[in-house]
């Protein structure tokens, strides 16, 4: 079974995270008091470091990938944590309580405020594209403008 070398190619840029440092980024800046951290599908880990073991993490990503659900559990010295599947970018994004104390617990709306905080994202993401893309469009007009104005006048 051989590997396609374009899928070798093209995963140097998955490896990068951008886009999963910057979603962790902003939902930091959105959401207080609380760790984030992604893991995307290539094994790249971003974010905020957790008070417990990494197998504990791995096995965490895995349930939340296998469940392709929010996965939800205690961790003892690290209080209440959940781990949520996100499609883009692809990852898993773990988060819990800042503060490792067993009595605190993650508000019941959590999972749909971050979910909306990812929409913003992705459609802050979405925005700059295309006014970048109409930035481009807008400069070509001008030049093809300037062309036609000298050959006609």
């Amino acid at each position: 079974m051989g590997s396609d070398p374009l899928n070798h190619i093209f995963s140097e840029f998955d490896d990068r995270g951008e886009d999963a440092r910057a979603l962790v980024a902003h939902l930091k800046k959105g959401m207080r008091n609380i760790l984030f951290h992604a893991r995307t599908n290539s094994g790249l880990s971003v974010g905020d470091a957790f008070p417990f073991p990494e197998t504990v993490m791995d096995r965490l990503v895995e349930r939340a990938r296998a469940a392709d659900t929010a996965v939800h559990c205690r961790v003892p010295g690290a209080g209440p944590v959940q781990a949520l599947p996100v499609k883009e970018p692809a990852a898993v994004l773990v988060f819990a309580p800042e503060a490792p104390d067993e009595a605190v617990r993650l508000p019941a709306e959590i999972g749909e405020r971050i979910s909306l905080h990812i929409r913003l994202f992705l459609m802050e993401r979405a925005l700059e594209t295309e006014r970048a893309h109409l930035l481009v469009q807008k400069k070509q007009f001008r030049r093809k403008l300037r062309a036609l104005e000298k050959r006609h006048l």
